[in-house]
């Protein structure tokens, strides 16, 4: 029986050495999350695996997810160039170098005679990485300079491709992707449950270790808040806050997303409203509640705020616009 792409996927994962984990320059709090995630998974695998998006900058709104502070702004000591010279059993005098202009320069004095040029050899090590993991990218081009600088090793590495953009491209030789999934972190979950069978006794030791309690962490799926029961110390939430009238505003390409993902209630702000009327009874004594709204919508937000008695704040999001509401009672 052929595998599913999770379990080819995961088989890829364990046969590499060095992973090299990738989203795109201009990218969304999904994909920088999805990919901190993945890269916790991979540690708990002990696989090497690195983070790169073109010219990452760290929000200070985001500072709060681990690991955020390794992702690298560029993608740098992809391989080695290797030169060997054939010294035909003569030893080597003296080596230096230096630059002119663009120019490196290497100097070899044999103790005797002299080195022929036929015997100088030019090659190049295996790139560092075995496997390219891509998440929240449409395509490569999104990918911006580690792709432009550097596309031979793109086309001549494999590619996982995670993504819920209905227009992606499918450039991966495996390609994960699905444009019903509200995020590529929803993806990116079903991809971690299939791992998660080689993963279990290592997270449940590292839950020991830190004196967790294994039943702290878990994931509620349903609509609004009608499954949700007792209570946490952290509460997100990303709810749809788009005004159904004003959808042919909106830009273009949001078009290829689910429309479940933006349209939830009839003016864009029932499931704010719900979550400042009822976030208390989900929260202990020191929780805290985070819910995103449209940058559009925070005057209005911050009048149903004042309206209540939660203490309250308004972050910025990662371009600088007001977008997250942070409640604690």
């Amino acid at each position: 029986m052929a595998l599913t792409e999770t379990q080819q996927i995961t088989e890829l994962i364990k046969k590499s050495k060095q992973i090299l984990l990738v989203f795109p320059k201009d990218f969304s709090l999904d994909a920088a999350a999805s990919a901190l995630a993945l890269s916790l998974v991979l540690k708990k695998m002990d696989k090497l695996a690195d983070i790169v998006s073109d010219g990452f900058v760290l929000p200070k709104n985001l500072s709060f997810l681990s690991g955020a502070e390794k992702i690298s702004s560029q993608l740098n000591n992809l391989e080695k160039f290797i030169i060997t010279v054939g010294l035909n059993q003569n030893e080597l005098e003296e080596l230096s170098y230096n630059m002119e202009g663009d120019k490196l320069k290497i100097y070899l004095t044999p103790k005797t005679g002299a080195i022929d040029k036929k015997n100088v050899g030019l090659d190049k090590t295996d790139y560092k990485y075995d496997l390219i993991i891509a998440l929240d990218s449409p395509d490569l081009e999104s990918l911006g300079k580690p792709f432009q600088n550097f596309p031979n090793f793109f086309y001549e590495t494999t590619i996982v491709n995670l993504d819920h953009h209905s227009e992606n491209e499918q450039y991966g030789q495996i390609n994960l992707t699905n444009p019903n999934a509200v995020a590529t972190a929803e993806i990116l979950f079903n991809l971690i449950n299939e791992i998660d069978k080689n993963l279990l006794p290592q997270i449940a030791k590292s839950l020991e270790l830190n004196d967790i309690d294994a039943k702290r962490a878990i994931l509620i799926a349903g609509d609004s808040l009608e499954k949700i029961t007792g209570k946490f110390d952290i509460f997100c939430a990303n709810p749809p806050y788009v005004d159904p009238a004003g959808e042919s505003e909106m830009d273009p390409e949001m078009k290829y997303e689910p429309r479940i993902a933006f349209f939830g209630s009839a003016d864009g702000y029932g499931h704010h409203k719900e979550l400042i009327a009822r976030g208390r009874e989900f929260l202990t004594d020191r929780g805290v509640l985070y819910g995103e709204f449209d940058m559009t919508q925070a005057d209005e937000i911050k009048k149903l705020l004042a309206a209540s008695d939660w203490k309250y704040e308004i972050w910025n999001d990662p371009y600088d616009h007001p977008g997250v509401m942070v409640l604690r009672a």
